[in-house]
């Protein structure tokens, strides 16, 4: 499975757990971007990150360096 499938999968896991929109985004060399407004701070979405990298399903995602930005949004 190419790395930006696997990106997509991962996006789509983060969403899941945390019930908020997640977007994994490519910036450059071998860094991502996952971004998502409102919803876990930094530090559990991290947390989350981890363990999912952890598992077997997203073993091309493990050797890039994710980022991770919480914005929030106008309500």
């Amino acid at each position: 499975m190419s790395r930006s499938r696997q990106a997509a999968l991962l996006a789509r896991h983060l969403a899941e757990v945390t019930d908020v929109e997640v977007g994994l985004y490519y910036d450059t060399g071998a860094r991502w971007i996952a971004m998502w407004a409102d919803g876990p701070l930094q530090e559990e979405m991290r947390a989350h990150l981890g363990a999912a990298l952890a598992g077997h399903h997203y073993v091309d995602m493990r050797d890039r360096e994710i980022d991770c930005h919480r914005s929030t949004s106008q309500r």
